[in-house]
């Protein structure tokens, strides 16, 4: 091949590919993928989300890392004992924290977006959900039941994975002396 042929298929080759970026299509192309990129970028950055068991609807979670995923490195928190009347002050209007319990343990869900005021499950603030979350309740009927030997099996087993999910998402506070 001689050099001339070279070139000429090179200067060939650039032309074709500089037609080819400026291109119509070629745009759209970049757009999208410029557009996509940005989108993965900030799903990456935005803040987490997380899903609720209880619904599956998805909620920004507002609280700190520390305060609500328990494999991570939690500061010390020191574990109190609860009556009844003390736990219902901590229902996101008397106190700014609130509090639910679950089968005697009490959990700080605090901005987890459920259980503050004007929350979907805001009733359950400042109580005893146990009978409530096991029967799926969400009236105030049920709330602070203590004796939960009317359960049936199934809902004893829901109650059960309800205290995990809490577990898992909530920092455990305490514990409701009326139901040790």
């Amino acid at each position: 091949m001689s050099q001339q042929q070279t070139s000429a298929e090179s200067t060939t080759l650039v032309e074709k590919v500089t037609k080819f970026i400026v291109s119509p299509v070629s745009l759209a192309v970049i757009s999208v993928a410029g557009v996509a990129g940005a989108y993965l970028l900030y799903k990456k950055f935005s803040p987490k989300k997380k899903t609720s068991s209880i619904t599956g609807d998805d909620y920004s979670d507002t609280s700190s890392d520390s305060d609500s995923d328990s494999d991570s490195d939690e500061e010390e928190v020191e574990i109190k004992d609860f009556t009844l009347d003390e736990l219902h002050t901590f229902d996101g209007v008397i106190n700014p924290k609130v509090y639910v319990s679950v089968l005697g343990s009490v959990f700080d869900v605090t901005g987890s977006g459920f259980y503050g005021p004007g929350e979907t499950y805001s009733l359950y603030a400042g109580h005893d959900a146990s009978f409530a979350l096991a029967t799926n309740d969400v009236t105030a009927t049920n709330l602070d039941k203590l004796d939960l030997s009317e359960l049936k099996a199934n809902e004893l087993d829901h109650l059960q994975s309800m205290v995990e999910h809490f577990r898992m998402k909530y920092l455990h506070v305490g514990n409701l002396l009326e139901m040790q």
